[in-house]
């Protein structure tokens, strides 16, 4: 993976962690004293933070490095199980959302969904 794919691996993360957290990019630049600049490159996948920054988000969210370093795949509780939707699931359903009705449609009747 390049770099690039990386920063965007973390904006993601960190997107994903701040709104669970509820937190602005304003409450997180002036909580941890970090420009908005750098941080909005960091959260728009422009820039990687550096380790000492990583560190201190980690110490901040209370979370682990690799749930802002690693790819993540979306957890969720279904019929009382926790579930995971990889980022090949994401694809398939925005394939399906991009599909002309028609196909969608085609797709429920393959799957024995209602039409």
């Amino acid at each position: 993976m390049t770099e690039q794919d990386y920063a965007k691996i973390v904006a993601k993360n960190l997107k994903r962690i701040a709104y669970d957290r509820g937190k602005s990019q304003a409450d997180i630049s002036r909580d941890l004293g970090i420009s908005k600049q750098t941080l909005s490159s960091w959260m728009n996948g422009n820039r990687l933070p550096r380790m000492s920054k990583i560190d201190r988000l980690c110490n901040y969210f209370n979370c682990l490095r690799e749930d802002i370093l690693e790819p993540h795949a979306d957890n969720f509780f279904y019929g009382g199980e926790l579930k995971r939707i990889s980022d090949f699931d994401i694809r398939l359903i925005e394939a399906y959302h991009a599909a002309p009705i028609g196909r969608q449609e085609s797709v429920r009747s393959l799957l024995g969904l209602e039409v």
